[in-house]
Order: structure tokens, then sequence, then C-alpha cells
């Protein structure tokens, strides 16, 4: 009885592990105002949760560091660059990525300045999605860039719809707490015979 519980637990964790979990990732920039929503739902919409970036509280605590500290914060993340776009090619390597929405408007008074302006944010996001999908093939791609004219607005919407099994969560999570605590080189995990196929 003890063994076929046992052999029960373990299928469980092993159900759970590889479980994916679905990330919603929400970005509005609007003429100066931000807004970030993540949420993510595991076991079949079981578990939910949201989380809202830019909370007002928050906020007006960031601003009460000083630049002295700011500057240092700064220098320390400079130097890990190369640790985190390691963790960065990581995490897209075995993500899937079903949805990915980005839709930015800018207009202004000047015709030819609005021109400039377009060529250079379709040039910005062609480098960036060209990154990406070099890695990572995505089911449903939609990029656009609407000029306004006589007006001087921005306005750019991000949208993305993730998979990513929970035995990545837990790799990533243990290759950021290396990173945060002794910024230790980024290490294959242990069970990479298994997980190197798998191009989610």
């Amino acid at each position: 009885m003890m063994r076929w519980l046992l052999i029960l637990i373990f299928g469980l964790v092993i159900l759970l592990l590889y479980l994916p979990v679905k990330f919603s990732i929400f970005f509005l920039f609007e003429n100066g105002k931000n807004d970030i929503r993540v949420s993510f739902t595991y076991l079949f919409g079981l578990i939910k949760y949201e989380i809202k970036a830019f909370d007002n509280k928050n906020k007006a605590k960031c601003e009460e560091v000083s630049e002295g500290k700011k500057k240092e914060k700064r220098g320390k993340e400079l130097k890990k660059i190369a640790e985190y776009k390691e963790l960065i090619d990581y995490i897209i390597r075995k993500i899937l990525v079903k949805k990915f929405y980005w839709e930015t408007e800018i207009g202004l008074l000047d015709p030819y300045y609005l021109s400039i302006f377009y060529g250079f944010i379709w040039w910005v996001k062609s480098l960036i999605i060209g990154y990406i999908v070099s890695k990572k093939s995505i089911k449903n791609l939609n990029i656009k860039v609407l000029p306004l004219y006589n007006s001087n607005e921005f306005r750019s919407q991000f949208n993305c719809i993730i998979n990513i099994r929970m035995v990545y969560i837990i790799n990533i999570w243990i290759l950021l707490v290396k990173l945060y605590k002794g910024g230790e080189k980024i290490d294959r995990p242990s069970y990479r015979r298994f997980n190197e196929n798998y191009n989610e």
C-alpha cells in the first residue's frame, strides 16, 4: 500500500512540474502614464493571480531613494548584463509564445519629424522582433505603428501571452537567486538531458 502511495505522490509531483503556467503580460504607455499588469493561471485555471506593477505607494517610495544609491545600483546592474543575457536566452528557449501584440501610435505636428520617428520606431521594433523570432516561433504575431497627423501624442500598447512549464520556472528562480546573491555563472540545469529537447 505504501509503495503505491509513494508512486502516486511521485507521479503527481512530476505532473505538477510539467504542467504549463500561462502568463499574460499587459503594458500601456500613454502620454507619460504607465500601466503594467502581469497575470498567471495554473492548474487549468484553478490558480489565478494578477500583479499591477505601477502602484502609487511603491512609486512614491522609489522616489525617496537618494540619487547616489540609484547610481550605485545602476553600476552593479551593468556589471551583470552578460549574465542576465544568458538567463534571458534560457527563458526564451523554454517559453511558448502564444500571442504577441504590440501597437504604437505616434503623432507630431510636423510631418517631416513624424516620418523620421515613424521609421525609427519601426526599426527598433524590427530589431526586437527579429531577435525573438530568431530564437522562438510566435503563433500569433501582430505589430503595428500608426502615424497620427496634426497632433502631439504617443501611445504604445503591448500584450503578450506565454506558456512555460513549472519545472523551468523553478530553475529560473534558482538562477535568479544565484545572480542576486553572488553573481555566479549560470550553469546548465542538472536535468539538462531531458530538458534540452523541450522547445517551448
